[in-house]
């Protein structure tokens, strides 16, 4: 367990990092296309009086969706990269759960006690993290997908270690791994990085956030940037044809759970139900 702890406080402050860094691009990028004062400060901080209606009248709401975008998921990916690298080569599949709960609880417990500080501290919590268009409502967004995180770590350290690995033989661990969460990292980010860059954002949806909508272009981009990656992983580690069909059934599922689910809410669902997916069909047409 104390390796577990280890890795995991050490993945906490590598994403700490990562959300500080590209959160200062972002106040850059934000600086350089014109965003006026004083929301270019009160993006960064708590928000509690941030007045979201008044900076679209003075700044395009399609550039600022395209920085969020290109942002957030920037930080998502590298963050996520980081997180399976070490996973799939400096941990057996016990130790990355423990890691990732470990990990998932310190950035949530650091979020809780910076949700409303305005110092430089914050800004490892929440710089590149909370959405513009999110409003007020900014810091509220991250803080719900990182509750919804350390419940999917609970459900993968209890449920998905004890009933769904232990029935998986040990050389496919980790390809089951790569399964689950490829989608996630790569798919879902690709998602909202083509979608706020080149999609019509006409499909309402709930979340919390003063703006939420997707698009049918991102929608695409999620399937086309979860199925590439799998296919990539088929080739490289020479499966048969069941992992080809697992990576379309795979990358058909992040689709379109990725679509219904509320905005924040699929960190909690993507990986769910990208674990049941992935073991009932090993289960019955690799394993069996």
């Amino acid at each position: 367990m104390s390796e577990a702890v280890f890795w995991g406080i050490t993945l906490a402050c590598m994403s700490m990092t990562v959300t500080g860094g590209v959160g200062v691009a972002k106040r850059a990028w934000m600086r350089r296309a014109g965003v006026p004062e004083p929301w270019l400060t009160r993006t960064f901080q708590s928000r509690s009086n941030f007045d979201l209606a008044g900076l679209l009248e003075r700044f395009d709401q399609g550039r600022m969706l395209r920085i969020d975008g290109l942002m957030r998921k920037t930080s998502h990916f590298i963050k996520w990269f980081i997180t399976l690298y070490t996973a799939q080569f400096l941990m057996i599949a016990e130790t990355a759960a423990n890691a990732s709960l470990v990990r998932a609880l310190v950035i949530f417990v650091g979020g809780a006690l910076t949700y409303r500080a305005n110092h430089r501290i914050s800004t490892l919590f929440y710089g590149s993290d909370a959405r513009v268009l999110d409003g007020r409502l900014g810091r509220a967004n991250v803080i719900t997908v990182r509750t919804l995180s350390v419940l999917h770590t609970l459900f993968l350290n209890g449920f998905a270690m004890v009933y769904v690995y232990a029935a998986i033989v040990q050389e496919h661990q980790k390809l089951l791994i790569m399964y689950v969460y490829l989608p996630i990292a790569i798919g879902d980010a690709m998602g909202e990085i083509v979608g706020s860059s080149f999609g019509k954002q006409n499909i309402r949806v709930w979340g919390v956030g003063e703006i939420n909508r997707k698009s049918w272009v991102g929608t695409a981009a999620v399937f086309f940037g979860s199925l590439l990656p799998l296919l990539a992983v088929v080739a490289v580690a020479g499966l048969d044809s069941p992992w080809v069909v697992l990576a379309l059934v795979m990358s058909l599922s992040t689709t379109v759970v990725e679509l219904i689910t509320p905005r924040g809410m699929d960190s909690l669902s993507l990986p769910v139900t990208n674990l049941l997916t992935a073991y009932l069909f090993y289960s019955h047409f690799i394993g069996a």
